[in-house]
């Protein structure tokens, strides 16, 4: 049975198939990384991914644009040995797409961040980042 499961997590007071064992959490605790195949429906991720490539658009319109723009301060470029890049868009919601809300308060991923947050844990900041094709630095494997 699902409840218990979570015998040993007390602040998971009804826990769903989108929670975490606690196994994964210690799994997480230990090693910084969980891997959960197939957690975000298929659907979600095309909504993301088109999202995505409108952010990183709407991020090279505002590069492009003269005089000063406040919107530009949440897209992070950088210059590399191929030219120009963008690495990083912050602050999601308020790009006019829904995906990045869709996800933030979707089950799948309100129950893990309540696995190993707790349940009082305040959802403040989202970015994307990202590589586009062979562009930017190495990144080695690291835990944020």
């Amino acid at each position: 049975m699902l409840t218990q499961a979570f015998q040993n997590v007390p602040y998971v007071a009804d826990p769903t198939r989108y929670h975490l064992t606690p196994e994964q959490v210690a799994f997480f605790d230990r090693n910084g990384y969980l891997v959960l195949r197939n957690w975000i429906p298929q659907d979600m991720l095309r909504r993301l991914q088109a999202a995505g490539d409108a952010w990183i658009q709407q991020g090279w319109d505002y590069q492009g644009s003269s005089g000063p723009n406040p919107d530009l301060e949440d897209f992070h470029f950088a210059d590399r040995p191929s030219g120009r890049v963008m690495y990083r868009v912050n602050y999601l919601h308020n790009k006019g797409q829904e995906a990045s809300l869709e996800l933030l308060g979707s089950p799948q991923v309100l129950a893990v961040a309540e696995s190993l947050c707790g349940s009082n844990f305040v959802h403040t900041y989202e970015s994307m980042v990202f590589k586009e094709a062979n562009a930017g630095a190495p990144i080695i494997w690291h835990q944020d």
